[in-house]
């Protein structure tokens, strides 16, 4: 199935199963990637370590956990995803047991805490949340400026493919303007958020849960930043509108047009699969950042997106690989493609690994 539609990326790299592969000669690390103060994610161990039913937003039910979180005072205990009971793939791959962790940060930075987290016996991963950079300039306005579209014979694969309307292309980014010209007609919906309700209310905008994933009105997509900004989780108050926080064309939009924009509209661009629709997953602000992809992906691999595209990312500390790894390994199970950037910087990734 996924060979029909593999030239629909223009200037990503595929990862299935793994996030990077490191190299023997490895030197030279970047500076690491910025994180958000007083936010961390952990995911517990199997049932032999944490009781998962014991867990409340303030208490996790195991001594040493509890007594950890005191210690760097944790304000609040949330699920990462927050329905992830509702999905079997998700439960086989201790989604239900991540957490997110909202803690002090006057007393130990979000990487110190991080690293007590990860020496308890009841905890299997731990990251800090990272504040990944976009890995795009938009540059290209008409088909006959996409020299990439040239150089990947997208214009020979037409004449085998379109695209398919039934794959839908997660884009986790900065927001999508869902109403531009060139994208409008192709953005995915969720049906079960939308049509009316037992009261005859819009199920789009009737703040209701009606189809019971743990997000209410979200019929084109999901903002898990809202108004606020990446680095400060603090202002997060996540909605059902995932457009760019400011006026015009975001990073997210240009990379949307660049998987799916509407073609042979005689307007704008062209795309290689431009049958397929694209899931708005806005995860970052207006300053390019992006703070909440992990999410971003999760959402993407449980509400059936065949591929899932993460044009950001950047160097992370090699002992926070494992919570993101199993981020990735749900969204494959899930039977998504995973696409991520290797990064604008030119240089060798097997020497200075890019996330």
């Amino acid at each position: 199935m996924l060979k029909k539609y593999i030239y629909i990326f223009l200037f990503t790299i595929t990862l299935m199963g793994t996030i990077v592969s490191y190299g023997q000669n490895i030197v030279s690390p970047k500076p690491e990637t910025p994180v958000v103060a007083g936010y961390a994610y952990v995911q517990f161990a199997g049932a032999k370590f944490f009781d998962i039913s014991k867990v409340t937003s303030a208490r996790t039910g195991n001594a040493e956990v509890d007594a950890y979180f005191d210690e760097i005072g944790v304000t609040k205990i949330s699920p990462f995803d927050p329905n992830p009971n509702l999905d079997a793939i998700s439960r086989r791959n201790g989604i239900d047991r991540m957490f997110t962790l909202e803690f002090s940060v006057t007393e130990m930075s979000s990487r110190q805490a991080v690293d007590g987290l990860l020496r308890l016996k009841a905890v299997k991963s731990a990251s800090p949340c990272y504040l990944f950079s976009a890995c795009y300039t938009p540059n290209d306005t008409h088909v006959g400026e996409q020299y990439a579209l040239t150089k990947m014979n997208v214009f020979q694969a037409w004449n085998s493919t379109h695209g398919d309307p039934n794959v839908v292309i997660a884009i986790v980014d900065d927001g999508i303007n869902y109403n531009h010209e060139d994208l409008a007609a192709n953005i995915a919906t969720n049906p079960g958020e939308m049509g009316l309700d037992i009261l005859g209310n819009d199920k789009r905008s009737n703040g209701i849960d009606d189809d019971l994933d743990g997000y209410k009105d979200n019929w084109r997509g999901w903002d898990f930043i809202g108004k606020g900004t990446a680095d400060s989780s603090k202002t997060w108050v996540p909605d059902n509108d995932p457009a760019p926080p400011i006026p015009g064309n975001s990073h997210g939009t240009h990379v949307a047009g660049c998987a799916s924009a509407a073609t042979d509209n005689g307007k704008g661009v062209s795309a290689p699969g431009f049958n397929c629709k694209i899931m708005p997953l806005k995860s970052g602000d207006y300053k390019n950042t992006l703070g909440a992809g992990y999410q971003g992906i999760e959402y993407a691999a449980t509400h059936g997106a065949r591929v899932i595209n993460c044009s950001w990312g950047g160097p992370i500390n090699p002992a926070d690989v494992h919570f993101a790894q199993a981020i990735i390994d749900n969204a494959v199970d899930h039977g998504a493609l995973v696409v991520a950037a290797a990064g604008n910087d030119a240089s060798d990734n097997d020497k200075t690994p890019f996330f």
